[in-house]
């Protein structure tokens, strides 16, 4: 039977007053101004470029799209009219060319050239800090030829989608053909140091009423990692049953406080500061579904918590960084250029914190971990 570890509930601000109306509203602190929403702009018309890699791929699309395709500027973009036969369900293009006319006919054409970064988001500044770290090589993927398809109603863009196979609802670019969006889940990326393969500070995740449905710990598991587990008491013996060995339940002291995430993940940073002697921890969502790496233009799911030493190591060599952690995945593009680091930005979801001081701790009912990050970045440490 496992010893039962009671965290007790630590003072909080939730930023939040009762109104002195009488009405017993609770109230957010401080003055907030109605904005005006915008006007929405129309749907269509709609333009979604297409990427092609090669010469035959822009064979393949002329002959999608019943057409010829040219190099040059005025013919790469295409105002693209289709149909689709209700009782067959077939995509009917309308089309003025000969079937012996739909090819890629090549000619002269300008080069893609990379975008300017700004002065101090540089290679060279990256490269001064980035020493005896993992490697990281990330230039832009650039398309071989670019076309603008553009649509002037729904029917023409769901029948665009079902010639090219892809969902298009939000999509502002495609690469055709496709790419295999997750091929990556089928390579795994392991350390080749033993001592990188486990984190070196304590891993706390934050969950409420999700015990059966534990993304974070299962990823955690797949890595092989020990962590701890912050519930609320009413929740402690379900979450207790259905953990595996390897994860510590921890129980808050009172539950059903109403005041968001943040009191678990301040009860998080005075366990891992009074009762481990941590001088940093990590604090998780309880819905994050694996860490991945990026470099040379793939990915690559990691399969033990080297990812986690190496934040770690280099956090370590700075004092002014009391708050770290990774990029959402869908905000890193494998075709796109990248840094291997961000500074003076927004951590979420993932946080590596120091407990060092107390005045960074999390506040607010609500946006807690943006209230955090401003909070020091606002304090002049981080530069």
């Amino acid at each position: 039977m496992k010893k039962v570890i009671e965290v007790a509930l630590p003072e909080y601000d939730n930023l939040m007053v009762v109104s002195t109306d009488g009405s017993g509203t609770v109230r957010a602190t401080g003055k907030t101004k109605r904005r005006r929403r915008p006007n929405r702009k129309p749907r269509f018309p709609k333009t979604i470029k297409v990427h092609l890699r090669n010469a035959e791929d822009a064979d393949s699309l002329a002959k999608l799209l019943k057409r010829p395709l040219k190099t040059d500027p005025a013919s790469r973009k295409i105002a693209f009219e289709a149909k689709i036969d209700r009782a067959t369900n077939q995509v009917v293009i309308k089309s003025r060319y000969k079937q012996s006319a739909w090819k890629f006919i090549e000619g002269e054409r300008k080069k893609y050239r990379p975008k300017l970064r700004r002065k101090w988001n540089r290679d060279t500044f990256y490269r001064d800090h980035w020493i005896d770290m993992v490697p990281f090589d990330q230039e832009p993927d650039l398309p071989w030829l670019t076309y603008q398809i553009s649509f002037s109603s729904d029917e023409d863009l769901i029948a665009f989608a079902k010639v090219v196979k892809q969902v298009l609802s939000a999509t502002k670019s495609i690469w055709h053909p496709d790419r295999v969006s997750n091929d990556y889940t089928k390579r795994v990326w392991v350390g080749t140091k033993e001592d990188m393969s486990s984190p070196r500070y304590p891993i706390f995740i934050v969950s409420a009423e999700r015990p059966h449905i534990q993304l974070t710990a299962r990823s955690l598991m797949r890595m092989g990692l020990k962590f701890y587990v912050m519930v609320e008491p009413q929740e402690y013996e379900v979450y207790r049953r259905l953990m595996p060995e390897n994860a510590t339940v921890l129980r808050l002291s009172a539950g059903n406080h109403g005041n968001g995430p943040g009191v678990a993940r301040n009860a998080c940073w005075n366990y891992a500061k009074d009762v481990l002697k941590q001088r940093r921890f990590w604090c998780m969502d309880d819905n994050i579904d694996g860490w991945y790496r990026l470099h040379v233009n793939h990915r690559y799911r990691c399969g033990d918590g080297t990812p986690f030493r190496v934040l770690e190591d280099f956090v370590d060599r700075y004092e002014n960084v009391p708050l770290a952690g990774f990029q959402y995945r869908f905000f890193k593009a494998p075709d796109h250029k990248h840094f291997p680091f961000m500074r003076n930005t927004r951590i979420y979801s993932c946080a590596l914190m120091a407990t060092g001081d107390e005045n960074f701790k999390q506040r607010g009912r609500y946006n807690e971990d943006t209230i955090q990050s401003i909070d020091i970045m606002k304090s002049g440490q981080c530069t």
